[in-house]
């Protein structure tokens, strides 16, 4: 089973992509980001499909058994 999957089009992590806002530690220089650390989210956090555009929270894409009928 996916670990996300978009409540409106299906859309799942194996077969599509998911925008979410978290937070993680950056290496910076003066050319600008060289690498991130540690990246985080929780179930409250902003996410949105970038199939249909379907926006929401991680919770609302996490996979329940009606939304894998």
């Amino acid at each position: 089973m996916s670990e996300y999957i978009c409540p409106k089009c299906h859309t799942t992590d194996e077969d599509g992509w998911f925008n979410v806002v978290g937070t993680a530690a950056f290496q910076i220089d003066r050319n600008g980001v060289e690498d991130y650390i540690d990246p985080e989210w929780n179930d409250d956090s902003p996410m949105w499909c970038r199939t249909c555009g379907h926006g929401g929270v991680v919770a609302d894409f996490t996979p329940t058994e009606e939304m894998a009928r």
